[in-house]
């Protein structure tokens, strides 16, 4: 009784996920031909292709996530940028690929080739970090700017710490160790980062309590008389930098016209 009570479990269990599959398919299905419907019939085609692709490449995430990245381009290529951001936010959901984790692997795909010609490395780089902490997105005037593609700041302090890697190497091993190295170098270089942004934000609150104490102990006049000779103090030290760096240059051969 008991086992065919369980076989009866098991049954109603798998009905269930069939269900709730189909309804998960007629759901992006829904999404996909949203987002197509004002695309030509050939861009239409092309897109749906892209999808499948990325739905597949899904199933063996790994391995195909600069797959993803590349299809992703594809897709960019032909909708535009505006229309773009919709997928993202729309139609890469609906595949179970989160937006933030789409821009990362169409980041990685578009970026690091040129800074990592070779694959195999790529591969490993992808396989250990899944992107994260290599390549951002460039800021202009406070704002991200998705069209560039850059290195983080320690991504850039570790490739300049260590040797490059042979471009055509297709030692694995070698591939694999190189990349340790830098994710070793990149962590280091973050860990340096937070200290010194750890120090700078402890010496502002140290000045800011002096000058809490100051003005408590003088009135708020000598704290404002204070604030401008701080400013005044500011505008040398920014006079003398400038200075030192037009002279620096002069000093170099060929800087002069």
């Amino acid at each position: 009784m008991a086992i065919v009570e369980r076989a009866n479990s098991n049954n109603n269990h798998v009905l269930i996920e069939d269900r709730q599959d189909e309804h998960r398919k007629e759901s992006v299905d829904a999404v996909i031909k949203d987002f197509c419907k004002d695309l030509s019939a050939n861009d239409s085609h092309v897109v749906s292709s892209e999808i499948v692709e990325i739905s597949g490449l899904k199933q063996q995430m790994v391995s195909n996530m600069l797959g993803i990245g590349e299809c992703l381009g594809n897709v960019r290529r032909i909708v535009g940028l505006k229309k773009f951001n919709r997928f993202m936010s729309d139609v890469l959901p609906a595949l179970g690929i989160s937006r933030s984790t789409g821009y990362r692997w169409l980041g990685f795909a578009e970026g690091l080739a040129p800074l990592f010609p070779n694959p195999l490395l790529r591969k490993h780089l992808m396989v250990l970090t899944d992107g994260k902490g290599i390549v951002t997105y460039s800021e202009r005037h406070g704002k991200r700017d998705s069209s560039e593609i850059v290195l983080t700041a320690a991504a850039q302090a570790a490739l300049a710490s260590l040797p490059p890697l042979q471009k055509n190497t297709r030692n694995s091993a070698e591939c694999a160790e190189w990349a340790r190295q830098f994710i070793k170098a990149m962590n280091k270089a973050r860990s340096r980062s937070r200290t010194r942004g750890l120090l700078m934000a402890q010496d502002q609150e140290t000045v800011i309590r002096l000058f809490k104490r100051f003005a408590d102990r003088h009135g708020w006049e000598a704290a404002e008389e204070l604030c401008g000779r701080l400013d005044k103090e500011l505008d040398k030290m920014v006079t003398r930098t400038a200075v030192s760096g037009s002279q620096f240059r002069a000093a170099i051969p060929g800087s002069q016209s």
